[in-house]
């Protein structure tokens, strides 16, 4: 089995037409459209699918529309091969992505705040950015140094990569960046019409940003995401205000991030949003394979190679041996109200998720496993089940049902939790 990332784009990744295909062939992208389209109270829909090239890539327009792709192709995805990522990550814009197909925020909440983001940097005015390629870290660092004045600055926003780099700043400042590196015969393309993100110039808009942040009740993370400003994982979901905060002024820790998953493990990424640019990111800067969900051939070769076996109600999983296995439980507790809270409500909760299941004919997600798996314990615990006993069940369920490596961390997280 493969070990996991998916990556989430930023700006850049926009074209007319982008995720039409999706909304086409399946229904989970229509819905996710459509959730966009009430949230934020215009047809983002038809913006993407029939825009013009300067609508689609007003900033108001183009960060939720990339959002909307993105996390349309991350549901069409667990739908169509469900096997779950151990890392999710996104750049820039797309660390929002990653967040909500996380599970910190809702769909609708997220393409709110990120409208709201978009304002709130739209408003700087006498801005730039620019993407220099061919040059080395400790060149681009120089330049900004260098060209910067104490009332136009320069600052390094994106660290894609072995040579590219992405400044921003003021604009007559990045424009002394761009001569100097293209007097060097360097590759620079300016990024038109784009507020300076991941500079200092975002400061204002950055504290009215955190206020939005604050309004919001952000959720554990089901998978762990990396942030931006550190290239490492969130420890938890009160980072998010800091992190988001931070991401607007400070630099994208892109490199970083890459190379963490690969530190870690990760065989292949796949990046979930219009086009493959990260995917070529990666390509060009490590040996983790990559392929783009949001591209077609890419997709059909993922679903051949990734797919879930076919349904078999009769192969025994982590929820039908939970059920097993709390019914073979002998009861040791006599408090009637403590039994029927702790063991007959939560089975009754464990044989709707075991009918939902057989209803939609698919095995069950890691994330329905564990919650299955935490559902059993509560019910040896009020049972009154010793420690270890509790503990023996639970191996024999994962043994049972071939999830003793991919489930091997519940126990070392219940220790933790202790």
């Amino acid at each position: 089995m493969y070990k996991l990332a998916f990556l989430f784009p930023g700006q850049g990744s926009q074209y007319i037409g982008m995720g039409k295909a999706l909304w086409e062939e399946f229904n989970a992208a229509k819905l996710t459209f459509a959730e966009a389209n009430d949230a934020l109270g215009y047809d983002i829909t038809k913006i993407c699918f029939e825009g013009g090239v300067r609508e689609l890539n007003r900033h108001e327009h183009m960060l939720p529309a990339i959002l909307t792709v993105s996390v349309a192709a991350f549901r069409v995805y667990l739908e169509e091969i469900g096997i779950e990522p151990a890392f999710l990550a996104g750049h820039s814009l797309g660390e929002y992505s990653a967040l909500t197909c996380a599970g910190a925020l809702p769909f609708a909440d997220a393409i709110r705040l990120v409208r709201k983001r978009s304002l709130l940097a739209a408003s700087v005015r006498s801005g730039a950015m620019s993407v220099l390629n061919g040059v080395m870290k400790e060149q681009v660092s120089e330049a900004c140094r260098l060209f910067s004045t104490e009332k136009e600055a320069i600052a390094l926003a994106c660290d894609n990569g072995r040579d590219q780099f992405v400044i921003s700043g003021h604009a007559a400042g990045v424009q002394r960046v761009e001569d100097y590196f293209l007097e060097q015969s360097m590759q620079v393309t300016p990024l038109l019409t784009t507020p300076p993100f991941h500079s200092p110039l975002m400061a204002h808009a950055a504290t009215e940003l955190e206020a939005e942040l604050n309004k919001l009740s952000f959720r554990p993370l089901q998978y762990a995401v990396i942030a931006n400003v550190t290239g490492r994982p969130y420890e938890g979901a009160e980072r998010i205000v800091p992190y988001l905060t931070r991401q607007l002024t400070d630099t994208v820790q892109w490199t970083k991030t890459i190379d963490f998953l690969q530190e870690q493990g990760v065989e292949l990424v796949v990046e979930m949003g219009p086009q493959a640019v990260l995917t070529n990111l990666v390509t060009a800067n490590t040996t983790i394979e990559a392929m783009s969900y949001g591209q077609r051939e890419d997709r059909l070769q993922l679903r051949e190679r990734l797919a879930a076996p076919a349904f078999d109600p009769h192969v025994p999983t982590v929820v039908t041996r939970c059920l097993a296995m709390a019914v073979a439980t002998r009861n040791r507790n006599k408090d009637a109200d403590a039994y029927r809270q702790g063991v007959i409500v939560t089975y009754d909760q464990l044989e709707r998720l075991q009918g939902e299941l057989e209803a939609a004919r698919r095995f069950p997600s890691e994330v329905e496993m564990r919650q299955a798996l935490e559902w059993l314990s509560q019910i040896m615990r009020t049972k009154g089940v010793p420690e270890e006993e509790e503990k023996r069940r639970i191996e024999k369920v994962l043994s049972d049902t071939g999830m003793t490596e991919r489930l091997s961390d519940i126990f070392s997280k219940e220790e933790t939790a202790c």
